[in-house]
């Protein structure tokens, strides 16, 4: 944690997947489960569409990074924007579910929730693969890992909590985690920005 403090590049990095987790992984693990049993009910109890849900995610989770990295590389400054853009993505997956139009929409935006989701996951661990020395690495990742697990945790709690509440029900609960989504981008890219000021100011 001292490392981190100090370091807070390093920080902002590290807090991506927990910031993911939070706004759009956890509470939709619990959503998904809903959708499948009580609203796109295919084969017994809704276990066929939500194996079918599993899947785009999946698949989505897997093509995000292996197409963006076709134009970052391993650079460094490509890849902290794509991180950007992949939360506006994962954003715009969200407000395409949350109307429910129907199951076909609903599977076009949970691809690219997890298209964004999976680009944030694997090039934050790159990043970090990059900047650590090997003397914190393992520390710095095993804490990148607890905050993860526990926003994961919250988000959850808040999206069965959300779910057994009218006013919120799925539609809401989906509004609420774009928004998130949305806010903890403009986060990201507020960051970058002074980041940038910061280089150019000790380089001028």
């Amino acid at each position: 944690l001292r490392y981190l403090k100090l370091n807070r590049g390093i920080l902002a990095v590290s807090l991506l997947k927990a910031s993911i987790s939070l706004a759009a992984t956890g509470a939709f693990q619990v959503i998904q489960v809903r959708l499948a049993e009580q609203v796109y009910v295919i084969g017994e109890g809704g276990s066929t569409s939500l194996g079918i849900l599993y899947a785009v995610v999946g698949i989505g989770t897997g093509l995000g990074p292996i197409w963006a990295r076709k134009f970052t590389g391993d650079r460094e400054q490509p890849m902290r924007r794509a991180i950007a853009i992949a939360f506006f993505v994962t954003a715009l997956g969200l407000m395409i579910t949350a109307p429910l139009p129907g199951f076909g929409l609903v599977l076009v935006g949970t691809f690219l929730r997890g298209f964004g989701g999976g680009l944030i996951w694997v090039f934050s661990t790159q990043l970090l693969l990059q900047l650590l020395p090997n003397r914190v690495r393992g520390r710095v990742f095993s804490t990148e890992f607890a905050f993860q697990t526990l926003m994961a945790a919250a988000a959850s709690y808040v999206g069965g909590w959300g779910l057994d509440h009218p006013a919120l029900g799925i539609t809401g609960m989906l509004w609420a985690m774009s928004g998130l989504t949305l806010v903890f981008g403009v986060l990201w890219m507020l960051w970058l920005a002074l980041n940038q000021r910061r280089v150019q100011a000790v380089a001028g």
